[in-house]
C-alpha cells in the first residue's frame, strides 16, 4: 500500500512533539552583545558584496 505523505500533518506532529525546540536559544537573542569589530567586519563585507553585485549587473 502506498501512503501519500501530507506535509501539513507531518508539521503538526512535529510541533506537538517538539513545541519549544528553539526555546533554549531565545535568551541569547535579546541581550547578546555583538562585538564592534564583528559589526564593522559584517558591514564591510556587505558593502563589498553590494559593490560586486553592482559591477556584475552593469552591461
Amino acid at each position: 500500500m502506498n501512503a501519500t505523505p501530507n506535509p501539513e500533518v507531518a508539521a503538526d506532529k512535529a510541533r506537538e512533539r517538539y513545541p519549544k525546540g528553539n526555546g533554549q536559544f531565545e535568551a541569547l537573542t535579546f541581550d547578546t552583545a555583538f562585538p564592534e569589530a564583528a559589526r564593522a567586519f559584517a558591514e564591510k563585507t556587505v558593502a563589498q558584496a553590494r559593490e560586486a553585485y553592482d559591477r556584475s549587473t552593469v552591461t
